[in-house]
């Protein structure tokens, strides 16, 4: 029987280092004695966490050394004690070791169990090694941190108030690692250099002020024209200038000196240099500068009548004081002036034509009784006014007045010198 209690042990240590995944084998009930808690196995494979196994038979001989542990320790896993089971003396089976629980460090292989008390029942089987975590066995196993074994884990990201200002963490989001930020024109606080000047988003805006780019708060162009503008020219600011004269602000100008034209007769003026300020001197006798016949007649003397007509023309009898042309014809021939300026007054020997040259009047084109361009009745002889009063076209115009272009004195016109005028027939 001992034989196969001995492969039933060895079976269940190969499936405890095995780390079989099937159905646990459920432990038979333990002993009710006290059992001494076995120590932990030496390098034990990972043992089930739980409490500990009893033992399988009670034919071992119940010693303090008990025979060789029949599990030896095994390859490194988490730790546990082995509690290996001491059995009071009786006919009951002595306590097993116990299996080594999860989640230490390596732990020593699990020693036998104690001998039982004195009896008939052998001591009980030492229980089975745990196994360890280490640090730097390059995995991070599952009680190790980024903190603890940064050799496993590897190193922790970042983060606010590790003592390192590093990652995205800046003096605004993480003060504790990167310090209190400097002031700043936009972080709601007025301090350092800031001012309303440089920083109105803390500071609000500075109060309106001479000097500040804006012409508020009661500021005008005289009292800040850094502000506003220098004041436009205005009479009465002391300064001539603009379109200011003496005449339109002698307050800044001053007093314009004496000037014919400034409805002022001062100065050297006089009626006779300025008679627009000093009035006409008409009365003097003299007819002086700007005096005329029509403003001082009694200096001047009375203005000629108009001529009634010009003397270049046939027409009724002209005044001789009209123009100095019908003066001198007239003192000749008074006919001219009393009852008719006729075609004698412009042809005859002291006529228009040889007593005004200047004039240069025109003269009549041809004699009445040569073919040739029409004739004027203005500088011919009466016959002529008699023809174009009866036949127009001789004259150059059509019954109703109408000029005809380029018209003639036709041999018509040569017959009725005779058949109108009654005057002998042309060269006849």
């Amino acid at each position: 029987m001992r034989p196969l209690l001995f492969s039933s042990l060895l079976f269940l240590a190969a499936l405890s280092a095995c780390g079989d995944t099937g159905a646990p084998t459920s432990a038979p009930p333990p002993r009710k004695e006290k059992n001494d808690g076995g120590s932990s196995g030496a390098g034990g494979d990972e043992g089930q966490a739980g409490g500990g196994r009893a033992a399988i038979s009670n034919n071992f001989p119940s010693s303090t050394g008990g025979r060789d542990n029949p599990f030896p320790g095994g390859e490194s896993g988490s730790s546990g004690q082995g509690g290996g089971g001491s059995g009071d003396g009786g006919s009951g089976p002595a306590g097993a070791g116990g299996d080594g629980g999860a989640g230490g460090d390596a732990g020593a292989g699990g020693g036998g169990g104690s001998g039982g008390d004195a009896g008939a029942t052998p001591g009980g089987a030492g229980g089975s090694g745990g196994a360890g975590v280490v640090c730097g066995d390059g995995a991070c196993g599952p009680s190790e941190t980024c903190g603890a074994c940064p050799q496993d884990c590897g190193a922790c990201p970042p983060s606010c108030g590790d003592g390192q200002c590093n990652g995205a963490e800046t003096c605004g989001a993480c003060p504790q690692d990167c310090g209190t930020c400097p002031p700043a024109c936009g972080d709601g606080k007025c301090n350092g250099e800031e001012n309303c000047a440089v920083c109105p988003l803390d500071c609000a805006a500075c109060p309106p002020s001479c000097g500040d780019g804006a012409c508020n708060n009661g500021e005008n162009c005289a009292a800040c024209p850094q502000d506003c503008g220098a004041c436009p020219p205005a009479c009465g600011d002391s300064k001539c200038n603009g379109a200011e004269t003496c005449g339109t602000c002698p307050q800044d100008c001053g007093v314009c000196p004496p000037a014919c034209g400034d409805a002022k007769c001062n100065g050297a003026e006089t009626c006779a240099t300025c008679p627009g300020d000093c009035g006409s001197c008409c009365g003097n006798g003299a007819c002086d500068s700007g005096e005329t016949c029509s403003s001082c007649p009694g200096d001047c003397g009375a203005c000629p009548v108009p001529c009634a007509h010009n003397p270049c023309d046939i027409g009724g009898p002209l005044v001789a004081s009209c123009s100095p042309c019908a003066a001198k014809v007239c003192a000749v021939d008074n006919y001219c002036c009393t009852n008719q300026w006729d075609y004698f007054c412009l042809s005859g020997p002291q006529g228009v034509w040889n007593s005004c040259p200047e004039l240069a009047c025109p003269k009549c084109a041809h004699p009445i009784c040569q073919v040739g361009v029409a004739l004027n009745p203005l500088h011919c002889e009466p016959c002529v006014a008699q023809i174009c009063a009866q036949d127009p076209f001789c004259c150059g115009k059509l019954p109703d007045g109408t000029p005809i272009p380029n018209g003639t004195w036709d041999s018509t016109c040569v017959t009725e010198v005779q058949t109108i005028c009654g005057l002998p027939t042309c060269g006849g």
